[in-house]
């Protein structure tokens, strides 16, 4: 809190300073108007006889009237009006009829009609204004007296060569006939008044010193919890009021950062992207260097490349990072970013997870032999695939730890939840979460909906997305990019035939029923977390409206307002897919476009067939690689997917696990048991 209140501190004294340089400048806004006013009185007032002894400061502009003739001395002083283009001003020495010999600058000559200039013969009057011109510096070239070319009005220079008073008259009209040589006068529109862009600036800066000093606040979706910087709600990840965290304020980016993300590096745009979020957690140093270190080991250079499916179809692969999963992006990133901080402050925690299959290998592979963090992650026992399954079971790190759960994914993630509101336990253990209840999990998810719209056309056209949806945690990111300015269409939310968020987003409302086994077994899930976060945006942000159906959920279900149902329905389609839908989509894409889906990936595939719109590109997120649910594919397919040669041996590798009934005493005594001390 004391850091908090000195950062506080610290950007409303600077903001106060560069305020007051503002206010300042509009001060001296309302002064400089005033004197260019008496400026243009002085300029327009009827002109008087050439003082005998004119003042550079009191006489500056004063309108004077005189008579004389000229004689064949000029000068061409080289200048560029904005109005009437490049060409020279005309200045030639007048013989008074009072016997003084002064200097007048005639006008303006365009460059091409220099040589059509001729010296006036007679007596000629001239009204004018004095002027003493302050136009050179140390960087104004010497004049070319040998081609008669002046870069500036350097009167003392001017008035020796032509054997004249230091004294200009800035001719206003004259008694000549028309020629190539057109009066110049002195106006105050040449007078420049910066003040009001300096104020701006001041103004800006000020906004801009606030934004950077600010601690970027997020706040839980139940009303009651403290509102947290990104760090500790890093750390926390559920809130103590059973919330979850979002942020206060969403950053946005203009159109011109959109588009200068084109060609940039996934690493580089993940920077971009995610800098405005993380306040002071991380210096710019640090944050790069987690995010190198987060995606170095994924294999693809590009990171989430796109493949086209079919015309206006694209297919956004999420499965190159260490586990397969759409999960690695946000889990390697995470790891890094917990031992940064930990390490820093000098801590350990413990991490619970629970997961419907690439949650929980993608945490243990992120925070697999960290020094300052034990992993417990829960998953349902018989109910994952057989590849999830060991890719948890056979790290061999001892700070890593499967628990397999007698009962079904949400069976897990209640008693995850019941833990954290253990504040005895949760204070005990130091619990952190890592599941997509943690803001940073969902932040990190952000990134590549910028990085594939930019690569089909994005920010100069929309684009729509489709996910395969579970805890609602990957298509909140893409919520979370189109409030920050990506110009999403539509996000389509695809489920399998668990599809109690297609039937709510129908306006059926949220009512829990059995969870049926499916081939897609990470969407298994009828109490999706996230979706907590769409619904506090959908109720104005209201978090005792959110608390209360929380309450109801607990129940079995509840109904949506018609005003949230409108505001989730603004940004949210949805489908579903039946079993035989799946198998029948691994099948068909397989046969058009030689790509092989895992059964998620083919559940938006098929619901994204359904929702695409001629002329916008639809994005669809493959959120796992097939290898992972083999049998399923092979199924569909006819095909048995290989695992990549680095996981090859995974079938060999000795297994480590621990079954554990669905019981809170229990799951609590083993983690306390098995912890670090």
């Amino acid at each position: 809190m004391g850091r908090i209140l000195f950062l506080i501190g610290i950007g409303l004294g600077g903001a106060a300073v560069l305020i007051s340089l503002g206010l300042w400048q509009v001060q001296r806004l309302a002064w400089k108007e005033s004197v260019l006013a008496d400026i243009t009185a002085r300029i327009a007032a009827d002109p008087v006889a050439l003082p005998s002894d004119p003042d550079p400061v009191a006489d500056k502009y004063l309108p004077v009237a005189v008579t004389g003739t000229f004689d064949d001395q000029m000068i061409y002083v080289l200048v560029s009006q904005k109005q009437i283009g490049a060409g020279y001003r005309v200045i030639l020495p007048m013989q008074t009829d009072t016997g003084r010999r002064v200097l007048v600058d005639r006008g303006f000559v365009r460059l091409e009609e220099r040589d059509a200039v001729t010296t006036p013969t007679g007596e000629v009057t001239v009204t004018g204004n004095l002027h003493w011109p302050q136009e050179i510096d140390s960087f104004t070239p010497e004049p070319d007296l040998e081609a008669n070319i002046w870069f500036a009005r350097d009167l003392p220079a001017m008035a020796e060569t032509l054997n004249s008073e230091p004294l200009l008259i800035v001719a206003r009209t004259t008694s000549l006939p028309e020629g190539p040589v057109m009066p110049l006068p002195v106006d105050t529109a040449g007078i420049p008044n910066d003040h009001l862009q300096y104020a701006i600036t001041w103004f800006s800066l000020a906004l801009i010193w606030v934004a950077m000093t600010a601690v970027f606040a997020l706040r839980g979706t139940r009303g009651k919890a403290p509102e947290l910087t990104f760090e500790d709600t890093m750390l926390t990840g559920l809130a103590r009021d059973g919330g979850l965290y979002v942020p206060s304020e969403i950053p946005t980016l203009s159109h011109a950062d959109i588009a200068a993300m084109e060609g940039q590096s996934y690493e580089e745009i993940a920077f971009r992207v995610m800098r405005p979020f993380v306040g002071e957690t991380f210096s710019d140093e640090e944050f790069r260097g987690c995010i190198d270190r987060a995606y170095a080991g994924f294999g693809h250079a590009a990171r989430a490349p796109l493949v086209q499916l079919d015309q206006g179809h694209f297919l956004l692969e999420l499965f190159h990072g260490p586990t397969l999963a759409f999960k690695d992006f946000a889990m390697q990133l995470i790891g890094q970013l917990f031992q940064t901080a930990l390490t820093r402050r000098g801590e350990r925690v413990t991490i619970v997870g629970a997961t419907s299959g690439d949650t929980g290998s993608a945490a243990i592979e992120a925070f697999r032999g960290l020094d300052n963090v034990d992993v417990f992650i829960l998953y349902p026992h018989g109910r994952i695939s057989e590849v999830q399954r060991r890719q948890m079971t056979t790290p061999s790190e001892s700070n890593v730890h499967a628990l397999a759960v007698d009962g079904d994914f949400d069976d897990c993630q209640a008693r995850l939840k019941d833990m954290f509101n253990d504040f005895e336990f949760r204070d005990a253990v130091k619990l952190a979460g890592v599941n997509s209840i943690n803001w940073g999990r969902v932040l990190a998810q952000v990134v590549y909906y910028f990085s594939s719209a930019v690569s089909v056309g994005a920010p100069h056209r929309k684009v729509s997305f489709t996910v395969p949806t579970g805890n609602f945690g990957d298509i909140f990111a893409g919520y979370i990019a189109k409030r920050m300015g990506l110009p999403i269409d539509r996000l389509v939310v695809a489920t399998n035939q668990n599809d109690i968020l297609d039937r709510c987003l129908k306006g059926q409302g949220y009512h829990k029923g059995d969870t049926v086994p499916s081939i897609s077994p990470s969407m298994d899930i009828q109490v999706s977390s996230n979706f907590e976060r769409a619904l506090f945006d959908a109720y104005g942000r209201d978090g005792k409206a959110v608390a209360q159906l929380m309450d109801e959920l607990k129940e079995g279900g509840f109904d949506v307002s018609q005003g949230a149902m409108e505001a989730l329905q603004e940004h949210y389609d949805s489908g579903r897919a039946s079993e035989d839908e799946t198998n029948a989509t691994i099948a068909a894409t397989l046969k058009t476009s030689t790509e092989l889906l895992c059964p998620h990936s083919a559940v938006g595939v098929k619901v994204a067939n359904e929702h695409r719109v001629q002329g916008t590109p639809m994005i669809t997120l493959a959120t796992a690689h097939p290898a992972k649910f083999p049998d399923a594919v092979e199924k569909a397919s006819g095909i048995h997917p290989p695992l990549p040669p680095r996981m090859e041996d995974l079938y060999e590798r000795a297994e480590r696990v621990t079954r554990v009934a669905n019981d809170l005493g229990a799951l609590k005594d083993h983690i306390k048991g098995h912890i670090a001390q």
